[in-house]
């Protein structure tokens, strides 16, 4: 039997505890930086390795080696720049002219071998380039107009089954939503959205102090506060829930 005296020992405790039960269920709520998609007016995707210059026919050439060629889809006739690591920033223009696929061992990727032929050498750098000088090489494998694209963190991946599917989690009635897409190509830090998405649509692309926080799952209650400015505040990490 609860007495009198008990109640009143008991009387603080209860009162501290109903004014924690608010802010409790205020902070249930999971903090998230949202924003919608963006269309790039010239998404251009490039690649690059490092190479060594080589004497051509009639000119001088850049030769390295792109591995992964299965996501970098690189041909002949894509346009390309080359350093040359002993000239500083200057940068060349030419053309690939070969490029030779290696199958790996396993036959899962493969590698090429590309060979990208300089063009419109200025004259006061003619007698400044020798055989064998280290370089770096960049494919330009894809350049097109008005992409509809997302920052790379808000991609996310979810699994049912065995199956994995990729997409954003969007925000309806203040509740997170795995939203699946078609993702394409990535260019500076943005991933191209080829379909899936609308230019509507609000989505989480990261979350104050990550890092020491479960991954959001779908239905989960979400707040939007204010974006950080570029490399503040830790990414959405690209987790399957």
């Amino acid at each position: 039997m609860i007495t009198k005296n008990r109640i009143l020992f008991l009387m603080p405790f209860l009162l501290a505890v109903a004014a924690v039960i608010p802010a409790l269920s205020q902070d249930g709520d999971h903090k998230v930086y949202a924003q919608h998609a963006v269309t790039i007016p010239d998404f251009v995707v490039n690649v690059s390795t490092v190479g060594q210059l080589e004497y051509g026919d009639s000119d001088f050439q850049a030769l390295g080696r792109f591995p992964n060629v299965e996501s970098t889809p690189i041909a002949v006739g894509q346009k390309a720049k080359v350093q040359i690591d002993e000239l500083g920033n200057t940068w060349l223009n030419g053309q690939v002219t070969v490029a030779d696929w290696t199958p790996s061992k396993t036959g899962h990727t493969s590698a090429a071998n590309v060979t990208v032929t300089l063009s419109n050498i200025p004259g006061e750098l003619q007698g400044a380039l020798k055989p064998k000088m280290g370089c770096t090489i960049v494919v330009t494998i894809a350049h097109r107009q008005n992409v509809l694209a997302v920052p790379e963190p808000a991609l996310v991946s979810h699994k049912q089954g065995d199956a994995v599917d990729w997409g954003v989690l969007v925000i309806e009635d203040s509740r997170a939503h795995f939203k699946p897409v078609i993702a394409g190509m990535s260019s500076d830090g943005f991933i191209e959205i080829t379909k899936g998405l609308s230019a509507t649509d609000t989505f989480i692309v990261g979350r104050p102090n990550a890092a020491s926080l479960p991954p959001l799952v779908d239905g989960d209650r979400v707040v939007i506060v204010e974006k950080p400015k570029a490399n503040q505040g830790d990414a959405l990490e690209r987790t399957t829930y």
